[in-house]
């Protein structure tokens, strides 16, 4: 979220400097944010205001649809962004974290299934290979 900022338990809402906002562009939020992994990343990009009449602009990064992000080259220093990691997001925890260990590496791993899974039923469906029964 920008122009939102969390001071302790305090969230100030400042909004979007309007010079900032003057030069707002989703195409170039997306080219730096797709710099690094492979494949892009699908994102939400939303330009909203809120009660005090400010700009705030939420980026919102989705779950991979098809394969796993793999980041292609090193980020910036002290980023978290290193070349050939995976991250996940485990439960419970508020951030994301690259796979450190087997019991991660398998649960991707099993997303990954259901999704390819899905997918092809999907697909199977759309080119008339078997139908879903309807209840009468």
């Amino acid at each position: 979220m920008i122009g939102a900022s969390e001071r302790g338990l305090t969230w100030e809402l400042t909004g979007i400097n309007d010079e900032y906002l003057a030069a707002y562009n989703p195409d170039v939020i997306i080219d730096v944010v797709n710099k690094y992994p492979s494949p892009n990343f699908e994102m939400d990009i939303l330009l909203s205001k809120y009660k005090n009449d400010r700009d705030f602009l939420s980026i919102q990064i989705n779950e991979f649809k098809d394969a796993p992000i793999v980041y292609g080259k090193n980020g910036p220093s002290g980023g978290g962004i290193i070349e050939d990691a995976v991250n996940v997001r485990p439960p419970i925890i508020e951030r994301k974290t690259r796979v450190m260990n087997s019991s991660q590496m398998l649960d991707l791993l099993e997303l990954v299934a259901e999704k390819q899974a899905r997918r092809m039923l999907e697909v199977s469906r759309r080119i008339g290979l078997f139908s879903i029964p309807t209840s009468t």
